[in-house]
C-alpha cells in the first residue's frame, strides 16, 4: 500500500479496543476522506509497520461495532469495514470510506 497521506491511513488496533479507544478520533479521519475523494484506513497495523503482527487476530464482532460506532459519531459518512488477512497471516480492519454522496460530512458534533 502507499504512504499515508490524503486516500490511506493506519491506526493501531488500541484506537478502537479496551480503554484506549478513540472513536472521535477516528471519525475525524472517517469526516475527512468522506468530504473529500474518499480513503481507507488499515485498522491494526501500526504507523511504523507495514503489516500487523503475524498472530494477530482480530475479535470478530469489530467490524460490525466500527460500522455502528462510526455512524453514532458521524453524519453522511458511510465506512464499510473488511476483516483481511495480511500475507504474513496476522488479520487487520481495512475500512473502506468512500466519498460522501449525500450531503456535507461531519462528525455527529458538528465538526466538518
Amino acid at each position: 500500500m502507499a504512504a499515508e497521506g490524503q486516500l490511506f491511513d493506519k491506526k493501531s488496533l488500541r484506537a478502537v479496543t479496551g480503554h484506549t479507544a478513540d472513536w472521535s478520533e477516528l471519525a475525524k479521519d472517517c469526516v475527512a476522506f468522506a468530504t473529500a475523494s474518499g480513503g481507507v484506513i488499515w485498522i491494526g497495523v501500526e504507523d511504523n509497520q507495514e503489516l500487523p503482527p503475524r498472530t494477530q487476530k482480530i475479535p470478530a464482532n469489530l467490524p460490525d461495532t466500527i460500522r455502528k460506532r462510526i455512524g453514532e459519531c458521524t453524519v453522511n459518512v458511510t465506512v464499510l469495514p473488511e476483516l483481511d488477512v495480511a500475507s504474513n497471516g496476522g488479520e487487520f480492519i481495512r475500512l473502506n470510506i468512500p466519498r460522501s454522496a449525500s450531503g456535507m460530512p461531519s462528525t455527529s458534533k458538528g465538526q466538518y
